[in-house]
Order: C-alpha cells, then sequence, then structure tokens
C-alpha cells in the first residue's frame, strides 16, 4: 500500500465519523452550561473547539466528495492545529493541576471552573476578594 492510498483510507474514516467528535465537544459544552457561574471561559473553549472540528470535518467531506487529492488532508490539519495554537489562551484553557498549588485536580475541576484552583485553593482567593 502507498501513502496515498492509506491517506484516502484516513480521509473516508474521518469523513464519516468526525460528526461523533463534534457531538461529543457540544455534549460537552452543553453539560458545562449547568455551570454558568464557574465555567463560561471553558464552555467559549469548547465551542472553539468545536469550530475547529466542524471546518476540518467540511474540509474532509469536500476533499472526500469532489476527489480532490488526499494530500490536501495535511495542510487543512496544519492551518488547522496553528490556529488552536496561535489562540490557545482561548481555545485550551483547561489545565491537569491547581495554578497556585499544583496539587492535580479532578475532572470536574479541570472542566467547569475556570479559575483553575483546587478545592482547598478557591475559597482562599474569594476569601481575600472579598476582604479587598
Amino acid at each position: 500500500m502507498s501513502f496515498t492510498n492509506i491517506l484516502h483510507g484516513i480521509n473516508l474514516f474521518l469523513a464519516e465519523n468526525l460528526f461523533y467528535a463534534l457531538l461529543g465537544v457540544l455534549l460537552l459544552n452543553i453539560l458545562q452550561r449547568r455551570q454558568r457561574q464557574t465555567s463560561a471561559r471553558k464552555r467559549m473553549a469548547t465551542f472553539y473547539i468545536s469550530v475547529l472540528i466542524l471546518v476540518w470535518m467540511i474540509g474532509t467531506i469536500l476533499i472526500v466528495h469532489f476527489n480532490l487529492p488526499d494530500m490536501l488532508q495535511l495542510p487543512l490539519l496544519a492551518v488547522l492545529i496553528y490556529i488552536g495554537w496561535r489562540y490557545r489562551t482561548h481555545t485550551f484553557p483547561f489545565r491537569r493541576y491547581c495554578a497556585n498549588c499544583g496539587q492535580a485536580l479532578s475532572g470536574g475541576r479541570i472542566l467547569h471552573h475556570d479559575a483553575n484552583l483546587c478545592e482547598t485553593c478557591e475559597p482562599d482567593k474569594q476569601a481575600s476578594s472579598q476582604q479587598n
């Protein structure tokens, strides 16, 4: 098998299945909506990620539907990765560790709390802001 045959198979797979990745990210966005007060920034980030996946899906479908060269997938993916990287502060605000003490965050805190602080550090931030 040549590289172009492998890339064609990948394009067909992506054209059929990127929809499910888009649905997953949009479902996560809807679940984040329950935490409106604490997750506005991260909810917008999942929306931006879903827009990138949507553009990737549309580009892949166009490549497959119009029998365009399968190598166009590589510049398309490179441009989307560059856009995500360029605006990474808006696109990927999710942190695994607490910004204050370095403790590992739970999945709920990673996805639903914009402050990226653990349970013990977040009340300290709220108490210091109320004192000022």
